[in-house]
């Protein structure tokens, strides 16, 4: 097994034609298995694999969105723990049902926010679904080099589930029926517009 992410080189040769050249990673080190599931067709299901440098160019923003909302989810959840220890033993009469009600909530939309960036709504950068409103959702499988799951991340339409694609190499933009000039692999890295809030 051997990383599947190709790079494109672009540029002009001495008779200012435009010239173009392919190279794939090929390296077997630190590798990720990634599955690409088709909402209706198997048949269109595919499995490649990753070095974990261009895991992070392919998957890089996307891995970090949860990741800080993961964090951001302990760190409330820690943040309460200790506070609630504090008036515990500092309150004389402390009652602990009514010091849930009013600080545990700040936990809850935290956690809310992270299995709302998980499993609710697109993880294509530009775009913020709602999964629940879509009839067929696409999903990426990320495992790990023990073969284990690592992540999911699912996608609200087809075109950014190929995206995906597009940023790995392992398939070309049809640029026929596209109608559109590629420039590069690059075109596919960064959202066409900024995400809106989550919450």
């Amino acid at each position: 097994m051997k990383c599947d992410y190709v790079r494109i080189y672009r540029g002009v040769d001495e008779k200012g034609n435009s010239t173009e050249s392919r190279d794939r990673c090929s390296s077997s080190f630190n590798l990720r298995e990634i599955e690409f599931k088709h909402a209706e067709y198997m048949e269109q299901n595919k499995t490649c694999f990753i070095c974990d440098g261009h895991f992070q160019d392919v998957f890089g923003e996307i891995d970090e969105l949860e990741k800080k909302a993961n964090r951001d989810y302990l760190n409330a959840k820690s943040n309460y723990n200790k506070d609630f220890g504090l008036a515990r033993k500092h309150g004389e009469y402390f009652d602990s049902q009514n010091f849930r009600e009013q600080n545990y909530p700040k936990v809850e939309k935290a956690y809310d926010k992270y299995q709302k960036i998980r499993k609710k709504i697109c993880r294509y950068e530009s775009c913020d679904i709602d999964l629940t409103t879509i009839r067929r959702v696409f999903v990426v499988r990320v495992y790990s080099q023990s073969g284990r799951e690592w992540a999911n991340y699912y996608f609200c339409s087809k075109e950014h589930w190929t995206k995906i694609k597009y940023r790995i190499g392992i398939e070309q933009p049809d640029i026929e029926q596209k109608k559109i000039k590629i420039q590069s692999l690059d075109d596919y890295t960064k959202p066409e517009k900024e995400p809106s809030s989550l919450l």
